[in-house]
């Protein structure tokens, strides 16, 4: 229910309804106990266990933070959502604390992520304590594709978030050396760049977080 299947190496695969990738099902419907390593492998990154999926469909109406309803639809709402230590680390390596955010979210309110066409997909949750969890997913702004990781904290009036970062999408295949480290030595010798530098270096741009926070990181 809820999951087309289809054959994958005696073991059914079918996009979940969280508009992430296959999950492993057996063909009865439970979880497969024994994977072979090639399916293993093309999972993880977005495996979520079977007892963490309420968890999973919970969180993912909250993403991408700032722009949901779910997250959040007033200044109020966002402190009580936003742990007091909270802070984010945008695309370009930037930093932005909660009082900061909080400060950008008192002069505009941000769009919700619906109304822009903004697209999330393979969402995964994975459990870190008692009461934490990691939910990463793929975030597709208009031509910018990110990744993003958000640790959530189950509290008495809900959740609320203890930290954030997104990645910009650069190269798209999993598992793969790169070809050079963009200006710094390579750590393989086999793989290393002429003279050890790969002549080109990223160009820093202010607009590669977008706005902060709130507004697009």
């Amino acid at each position: 229910m809820g999951f087309p299947k289809r054959a994958f190496r005696g073991v059914f695969i079918g996009e979940n309804a969280y508009g992430g990738r296959a999950v492993a099902l057996h063909p009865q419907g439970k979880w497969s106990s024994v994977r072979r390593a090639e399916e293993a492998e093309e999972l993880v990154f977005t495996h979520t266990d079977q007892e963490l999926l309420p968890v999973l469909e919970e969180l993912r109406q909250r993403e991408p933070i700032f722009h949901t309803l779910a997250f959040a639809a007033s200044p109020a709402d966002y402190e009580r959502a936003t742990a007091p230590d909270y802070w984010e680390v945008g695309a370009s390596g930037r930093r932005y604390s909660r009082e900061f955010i909080l400060q950008e979210l008192y002069t505009a309110q941000p769009p919700v992520a619906d109304s822009l066409g903004w697209r999330c997909w393979d969402h995964a949750v994975r459990r870190l304590g008692s009461d934490t969890y990691l939910i990463t997913y793929v975030l597709k702004q208009g031509d910018r594709l990110t990744r993003r990781a958000t640790i959530w904290q189950r509290v008495p009036d809900g959740w609320r978030i203890l930290y954030h970062q997104g990645t910009i999408v650069q190269a798209e295949e999993d598992d793969v050396a790169p070809a050079s480290c963009h200006g710094v030595a390579c750590a393989s010798p086999a793989r290393r760049c002429p003279s050890g530098i790969h002549p080109t270096h990223p160009r820093k741009d202010a607009r590669v977080d977008g706005a902060p926070g709130p507004l697009g990181r």
